[in-house]
């Protein structure tokens, strides 16, 4: 008979193979038996968790997301700082540049009134 805590395991390792959960993976457990209490299927089901198309902010220290909504910023400030962010690592550089640069040239002109 398989002990709970290895069944227990066993379903992680299966909802890791998934990729539903890797941060909640690295939070449930540490070793066999040093578990933390948390809702995996809360964890699952959170937004921030995931990343559709792409891996450009995967490896980033601090997400953009995260950055943006921590400092209220507003649409236009939190496009720039996304478009800079990832121009080295999306592949289209340069073309982020330049949206990250329409997007402080339209504050400028809608909030500064210089056109």
């Amino acid at each position: 008979m398989i002990q709970m805590t290895t069944w227990f395991i066993l379903i992680l390792k299966r909802i890791k193979q998934m990729g539903m959960m890797e941060d909640g993976w690295n939070e449930a457990v540490k070793e066999k038996s040093d578990f933390k209490k948390i809702d995996i299927k809360q964890k699952a089901k959170r937004a921030s968790t995931k990343q559709i198309g792409g891996d450009h902010y995967k490896d980033l220290e601090i997400q953009p997301v995260d950055y943006i909504t921590g400092n209220n910023l507003t649409f236009l400030e939190g496009n720039a700082i996304k478009y800079i962010t990832r121009n080295r690592k999306k592949g289209s550089g340069s073309e982020d540049i330049k949206k990250a640069i329409h997007c402080l040239e339209l504050i400028l002109e809608i909030e500064y009134g210089e056109k």
